[in-house]
């Protein structure tokens, strides 16, 4: 039987009261109202939006709220943070109070047990359907700040990835391998804003190259789209499908579409609530669709 996954990201929830947190509940739903089989959902970061200095909390609760219907109908729901979730206003204390409260809100209630734990990265086998989840966190800090909304990897938890596609390469050869997190660790598009990069991301790129890396997932830039040559500006990784998935809860922000080789294509800007869904069949065989999410019918269209 084909495995599903949907990709969404980068909901910048602010409140109860806040639409983009609504939005959030109604995009749920969506996928809700129509899984006769749950599939897994993969959020690659920024679930939050905050902006400065300030009690984190009600954030992290009102998430927590919301993940928990889903939680408890035992959907498995992967979340890797992005830099909102540990905002770069917070000094040393305050990330390590961020930290706790996203294993005790986001992590800890999750009924996967791998995914439960922090630190990253985390890897979770689904051995039923031969698919292997890896999910990296895009903000540590090294001992470094990373300024405005910069990523770092850390040499630890790229040697840990690299180690483990080793092992998965070995081991269980036939696994299609997924890798996700928040930062792009490359350019691409008009995406060259210094304050938006992954500090290590050509190192980690290097790192995964030709590893068997079959899809990446990320968000951060509100790009939108599906790159299938493993080729973005002058990057050969080897990797088949590479995701880049739009701000999933502003269905009037304006997504790009980005064409194979890396670039945008400017007319294929649209507006709309976006995400990804993913099909694995029996054979390894990876099928891969734009989804529209339809809030005020609580449905899916496809793309």
């Amino acid at each position: 039987m084909s495995k599903r996954i949907i990709h969404i990201s980068d909901l910048h929830i602010k409140g109860r009261t806040d639409q983009n947190t609504h939005y959030f509940e109604q995009l749920l739903n969506c996928i809700f109202n129509e899984s006769e089989i749950k599939p897994i959902i993969i959020i690659t970061g920024d679930i939050f939006f905050i902006e400065g200095p300030t009690i984190y909390q009600p954030w992290y609760k009102e998430a927590n709220r919301i993940l928990k219907t889903f939680y408890d109908q035992k959907y498995s729901i992967l979340p890797v943070p992005g830099n909102h979730e540990f905002t770069v206003f917070s000094e040393d204390d305050g990330i390590r109070h961020m930290e706790v409260a996203f294993h005790e809100y986001i992590l800890e209630p999750n009924p996967i047990n791998e995914i439960k734990i922090w630190p990253y990265p985390h890897f979770y086998p689904l051995d039923d359907h031969k698919i292997f989840f890896i999910g990296v966190n895009s903000v540590v800090r090294n001992g470094q700040r990373l300024k405005f909304a910069r990523g770092n990897i850390g040499e630890v938890q790229r040697n840990a990835v690299k180690n483990k596609l080793i092992e998965i390469n070995n081991s269980k050869p036939d696994y299609v391998k997924i890798l996700y997190l928040h930062h792009h660790p490359f350019y691409f598009g008009t995406s060259r804003k210094c304050c938006q990069t992954l500090i290590d991301g050509n190192d980690f790129m290097k790192d995964i190259a030709d590893k068997g890396v079959d899809i990446m997932l990320f968000g951060h830039e509100n790009w939108h789209f599906h790159n299938n040559t493993g080729k973005i500006d002058k990057v050969n990784s080897g990797i088949k499908h590479i995701l880049s998935c739009s701000d999933s809860t502003n269905p009037n922000g304006q997504k790009h579409q980005v064409d194979p080789s890396g670039f945008v294509s400017k007319e294929c800007s649209q507006e709309g609530c976006f995400g990804w869904e993913i099909e694995i069949d029996d054979r390894q065989n990876i099928n891969i669709t734009m989804l529209e999410f339809d809030l005020k019918n609580n449905v899916i269209i496809r793309r």
